[in-house]
């Protein structure tokens, strides 16, 4: 229950063995590599070609496993995780075309895009044209009247009445027509003579009736309703029917999470090699690990190749060693609470223990509350 001792290293061997010896560094995972200073021969650090299209690969995937999340296969209690080796992952990713199934989710994902939108769209349409459900005139013929004009609008019910009077004593040739109302507004339609229209406005102005202004169609606004519900109809069919393209795809999340977990494995592979130093016939690496995990790590190595060194490396001047905390199964759960405060300095006590119980004791209380 304590910091644990980190201490900086350099991990030499032959370049022959350099692939093996990777293989064996990512899956002990104790070691933290850091950027060294490199010989003459190997100054260059040369980007791996293959680099960007293995990112490319794990991006793919990782879209694809994103988009069919909610229809994927959850494996039953009784069959576990999936549990592969190492050779039957790479055969696996080798005999797998996932392209095909990554470019089938793009274009699915498109058209689900563009079909949410669309409802989006109309249902948006919807809510505009609702209150004029009872209009009576088509949309692109209310102003077609010689000598009167038809402005439409909202206002509110206390002001309904006022508005009223006063628009009579602008002219006895005027007409207010109420289509609907709601518990605050009325809708309303407003016939008058054309010269008086300026009046018009500034008593709308003072009234704070709210003119709409709806789009001209060639058909009233009850026609224009029903083609919205039609047209809303056929974009759920069709979201319908893609989410069920979607689960028929469902059934390939686990070989993609297996694809997408290679290609992650092959990609920190290659990002690694750019901070390995390299001779003609050996490579070096430096970075941080656990002083406990050193033997760990030599015996691990020793069963790929016994061509190899690793030594203990003072570090650097003003140099900060990375830290890392060590707890036992009661309290290890807690280091996730420790970490998102910052984990302490190496000459620190590790907090974990003490926040242990209180954090039980307050989350008891925040989830009872």
């Amino acid at each position: 229950m304590a910091v644990v001792s980190i201490q900086k290293v350099k991990l030499v061997a032959l370049k022959k063995d350099e692939k093996k010896l990777m293989s064996v560094l990512q899956r002990q995972g104790v070691m933290e590599i850091t950027k060294i200073e490199q010989s003459e021969k190997g100054r260059e650090a040369v980007r791996p070609e293959n680099l960007h299209e293995i990112e490319l690969n794990v991006a793919n995937l990782d879209f694809a496993i994103k988009s069919l999340k909610p229809y994927e296969r959850k494996r039953g209690l009784l069959e576990g995780p999936l549990l592969l080796s190492e050779e039957e992952i790479e055969k696996k990713v080798k005999e797998y075309d996932f392209a095909e199934i990554v470019e089938e989710c793009q274009k699915i994902e498109a058209e689900m895009v563009k079909n949410k939108n669309l409802l989006s769209s109309l249902e948006s349409e919807e809510v505009m044209f609702l209150p004029w459900k009872e209009l009576p005139y088509k949309l692109d013929k209310i102003d077609e009247v010689s000598q009167f004009k038809i402005i439409i609008g909202a206002i509110s019910k206390m002001d309904y009445e006022e508005f009223e009077k006063e628009l009579e004593n602008l002219s006895p040739l005027q007409n207010i027509e109420k289509i609907t109302e709601t518990e605050s507004a009325a809708y309303v339609a407003v016939i008058f003579q054309k010269d008086i229209e300026s009046k018009v406005r500034e008593l709308n102005m003072k009234s704070k009736f709210i003119v709409t202004d709806l789009p001209e169609k060639p058909h009233t606004v009850a026609d224009e309703l029903d083609r919205i519900k039609k047209e809303k109809a056929k974009t759920v069919k069709n979201i319908e029917k893609l989410e069920d393209e979607l689960k028929k795809l469902g059934k390939e999340s686990e070989s993609l999470k297996v694809s997408h977990d290679y290609y992650v494995w092959e990609r920190d592979s290659l990002a690694a090699k750019e901070n390995f130093g390299n001779t003609e016939y050996s490579f070096a690496v430096t970075g941080w690990m656990p002083l406990l995990s050193i033997e760990k790590l030599e015996k691990a190595i020793s069963k790929e190749t016994k061509n190899f060194a690793i030594f203990k490396i003072e570090k650097e001047e003003n140099e900060e060693s990375p830290v890392a905390i060590l707890n036992n199964r009661a309290f290890s759960p807690f280091e996730a609470v420790t970490k998102i405060y910052g984990l302490p300095l190496a000459n620190e006590v590790d907090p974990t223990p003490f926040l242990a119980g209180f954090f039980i004791i307050y989350f008891g209380l925040c989830l009872t509350d």
